[in-house]
């Protein structure tokens, strides 16, 4: 009843049977009733009933003939089994091998089925093409393994049999596979592995792709890149023997154009050296250009992580390019947000370039008006702190189709640009992926006439915590009054008053800051007064603001543009209390109104009636040049500066010469026949050390001479390569004068030696922060066209300062003595330079400390460093609006 639906009573019926069998099954089953076997012979079959509802049931019979022993009748007697599923499962099973065979016959890959426990194989028709073997024939494992690489076979045969043990589904290798007519060809074999309930592998069905093509195109391509590489490799030393041959004379043209520019010229004289000079300044920048770009092009390019003070680094290059914008006439201004973090890690001298190449266009291309820099926040977390930066100008612009080219090496808006102006065309695209390689973006927005603004964006990595600066006073709850014709100027100044708690309002004019002052409701603690203004300018307007008894007790702070020697007398005698040289470091302006505020005061020393002091004082420093023209630079240079000379040929000779004299400092060329300036800087540490050992065993500290390397070269690693062999800085050919006299005055200082220091509290430490002695003399070197010396000096002197005390806590935490030595005596030698006298005092006993190895009296000798260093900072800070 189960399987058909019907009773048994229903079977009794003779013609049921035929009418429930499948009517394509009845002539099957009635040819097979005629031929039923002999009695006890067991009829089997199979075939499709149709149940009482309609349904079709497969079902397998199976019964015996049995005979009557006494009628003789024969029958049947045995049973039917459902197995409806199971030809279900064998049709569904049918499908799939078809479908199977259709892509086997359809695929260009040779597909492979293995019957593990038949050890038999079948292949389609793709293994002739591939391979050459006829597809008809079965083969077995053995056949399959007898044509794997014998050097491929054991790794292969073995990996089948991690998959099989490890339970795995899938199977890949690559190995060479022998063809029929005995070549190899590289396969990338594939095959599922098929298991049992047990898990135990039977079958596995795999395809085999023929890779011998793209392996040849791997291999050529391959030994294209290594050909690239190697070529990228020649590159290399070709631009850096070219760097060297052209910084060679380079160094004689630029030095020897110094040098004649400090003596007596005529007018027509001093033009014709000016035009040399500027001519090899131009070169330099070309080249330089060049040097980058193929840097960058060969991806030899590698940017520092190092910590920077971005308000610094802004505000220097600002610094920097003032003299350009001065000579057209253009305002150039900073504004830092108050947001902005200052102790961030990057790379300065790269961001630097970024700026100076941004801010110098800007200014060439800007006849009138303004260029203005403006850096914020766009994002910051805990760890770092995405800052945008946007130099904007008044200048010419440009057209919408031109600057879709701004960014492409050797190109510029328009051919008449170069013709007009100059240049390469290199420096937007070095900038451009200097910005990509820092991890941001450059973008322009610029209208024909109306100015352009350049922007990027830079991730930084914060420093770690820092402790807050100290500060003399606090301004906050102050009112100002900014005056300047200039609405850039105004904005930026409400800024940062604005952001040191100063309440601010600002006017364009000295006849509305008048108004502005005498109508005030409450007074105005002090007016900050741009100098070159229509109408009145900032010396008249202080000059009315003095006059007026009512108004006369706010306190007065000039800005001016084209400071000359003697304003400051002159601004003085106008009531001007702090007078300061635009653009304006943020800090200096703030150390300027607290000093003005606090009523801090400092002698002031008058520099006009100083005749020509030198730098280097009784300092003797050692060059190793082995070209004629860069020897007779080098003495000419240095002692113009001050400094006492010697000149040796290589580095054999040099090392002869500190065996028999005591030097300040050694210039080293790091190229030079016989032993170069790697090797010999490497033996001078060597005899310092043994040197060294000796002199700690009777009480005196360690000596270490100053190597700083020269080199025409300035390609990647040179700096590395320099600091590895001992030198202590690192100076690119040509070098000027001032530049030279700038790295030689951080190193050099008029120190002593000494022996090991008494205990803490033994010596006490007086006298003024800076020697005024030491800032004339550095400012009586630079000539009426010169920029600011100590400006330039302290700006170095103070970044460095402040990452050496950086240095110097992390090495005193850590008990680093050989680092508290070391970083002690730079700092020792910059502040001493610097005129920072008692500062240069401390590192004296630091370096001493250190090198002693007994770090007990060190973090006592950084506080007061710390302390002293705030003291010189703050002086500084006051060396501009003090009038010369």
């Amino acid at each position: 009843r189960t399987l058909t639906g019907y009773s048994p009573d229903d079977c009794k019926d003779p013609d049921l049977r035929w009418r429930m069998v499948h009517p394509d099954d009845r002539e099957r089953m009635r040819s097979e009733d005629e031929h039923t076997g002999r009695p006890g012979e067991i009829f089997t079959t199979e075939y499709r009933v149709l149940h009482r509802d309609g349904r079709t049931v497969w079902v397998r019979n199976e019964a015996v003939v049995i005979e009557d022993e006494v009628s003789g009748s024969r029958y049947w007697q045995g049973f039917m089994l459902d197995i409806t599923e199971r030809k279900k499962a064998e049709q569904r099973l049918r499908k799939s091998e078809e479908r199977y065979r259709l892509v086997a016959r359809a695929t260009d890959e040779t597909i492979w089925d293995s019957d593990i426990l038949a050890d038999e194989q079948t292949w389609n028709g793709a293994v002739e093409t591939m391979f050459g073997y006829p597809p008809e024939q079965r083969t077995s494992t053995a056949w399959w393994e007898e044509r794997i690489h014998p050097e491929d076979r054991d790794r292969v045969l073995s990996s089948v049999d991690t998959v099989f043990e490890g339970g795995g589904e899938m199977w890949s290798e690559e190995y060479r596979f022998r063809r029929a007519d005995g070549a190899y060809s590289t396969v990338v074999d594939r095959a599922y592995v098929v298991r049992d309930a047990e898990g135990t592998p039977i079958r596995m069905i795999g395809s085999m792709s023929d890779v011998t093509g793209r392996k040849r195109y791997e291999r050529k391509l391959r030994e294209a890149r290594e050909a690239a590489e190697e070529a990228s490799r020649a590159k290399g030393e070709f631009l850096a023997n070219m760097s060297h041959e052209i910084r060679t004379p380079m160094n004689g043209i630029v030095g020897m154009t110094d040098l004649l520019l400090a003596t007596p010229l005529d007018e027509e004289q001093r033009e014709f050296a000016e035009t040399v000079r500027l001519s090899g300044e131009n070169l330099m920048t070309i080249i330089n250009d060049i040097l980058d770009f193929s840097k960058i092009e060969a991806g030899a390019m590698r940017l520092e992580a190092i910590d920077l003070d971005l308000r610094s680094t802004v505000e220097d290059v600002t610094v920097l390019l003032a003299g350009r914008a001065q000579d057209k006439g253009l305002e150039l201004a900073s504004l830092v947000e108050h947001d902005v973090p200052g102790a961030l890690s990057g790379d300065p001298g790269r961001l630097r370039q970024i700026l100076t190449n941004l801010l110098g266009n800007a200014i060439k291309f800007t006849e009138e008006g303004e260029v203005i820099v403006r850096v914020e926040v766009l994002r910051e977390d805990g760890e770092t702190a995405t800052v945008r930066f946007e130099v904007s100008d008044t200048g010419i612009g440009i057209p919408p189709e031109q600057q879709r080219r701004l960014f492409t090496a050797f190109t510029q808006a328009d051919a008449s640009t170069t013709r007009h102006y100059g240049g390469t065309g290199l420096g937007l695209a070095i900038s451009n992926q200097l910005v990509n390689l820092m991890g941001g973006e450059m973008s322009v927005q610029s209208e024909p006439g109306s100015g352009s603004t350049f922007s990027f964006t830079v991730p930084f990595e914060k420093q770690p915590a820092h402790a807050p600066r100290a500060v003399p006073a606090d301004l906050a709850g102050r009112r100002a009054l900014v005056v300047d014709d200039n609405g850039a100027n105004r904005k930026i100044l409400e800024k940062q008053l604005s952001s040191w708690g100063v309440s601010t309002a600002s006017v364009e004019g000295g006849q509305q800051a008048l108004e502005e002052l005498r109508s005030a409701g409450q007074p105005y603690d002090l007016a900050v007064l741009d100098m070159q203004m229509p109408g009145m300018d900032g010396l008249g307007l202080a000059r009315r603001i003095k006059a007026d008894p009512d108004l006369s007790p706010t306190h007065l702070v000039l800005l001016t543009s084209m400071g000359n020697r003697g304003d400051g007398e002159e601004a003085s005698r106008s009531g001007i209390e702090a007078y300061l040289t635009k653009p304006v470091r943020q800090s200096d302006l703030y150390d300027a109104l607290v000093t003005v505020m606090g009523g801090a005061t400092s002698e002031q020393v008058p520099l006009d009636s100083l005749g020509r002091h030198k730098t280097g004082g009784r300092a003797r420093v050692l060059v190793a040049e082995d070209n004629p023209v860069n020897q007779r630079v080098a003495l000419a240079m240095l002692e113009s500066l001050g400094y006492r000379v010697d000149v040796v040929g290589d580095g054999r000779e040099a090392l002869g010469a500190l065996a028999n004299t005591a030097y300040e400092a050694v210039l080293m060329d790091v190229q030079m026949p016989g032993m170069d300036g790697y090797r010999a800087t490497r033996e001078i540490r060597l005899r310092e050390e043994r040197v060294g050992r000796r002199n700690m065993m009777m009480g005196f500290r360690r000596r270490r001479t100053p190597v700083i390397a020269m080199t025409a070269n300035a390609m990647q690693g040179d700096r590395e390569k320099a600091l590895e062999a001992g030198m202590d800085g690192y100076i690119s050919k040509p070098v000027g004068r001032e530049e030279l006299g700038a790295v030689l005055g951080r190193w050099v200082s008029d120190t002593p030696a000494f022996r090991l220091p008494a205990p803490e509290g033994a010596t006490a430490y007086a006298g003024p922060a800076l020697d005024p002695t030491v800032l004339m003399g550095l400012r009586a070197l630079q000539g009426e066209d010169d920029t600011d010396i100590v400006a330039e000096l302290a700006t170095i002197f103070l970044e460095d300062a402040r990452s050496g005390l950086s240095a110097l806590q992390e090495a005193v935490q850590k008990g680093a003595a050989p680092a508290v030595e070391r970083v002690a005596h730079t700092l020792k030698g910059g502040s001493g330079s610097m005129g920072a006298r008692v500062m240069s005092d401390i590192c004296a006993r630091l370096e001493a400390v250190g090198a002693s190895g007994d770090l007990s009296m060190g973090p006592g000798l950084l506080g007061r460093l710390e302390e002293e260093f705030g003291r010189v900072e703050r002086a500084l800070g006051r060396r501009e609006f003090l009038a010369p």
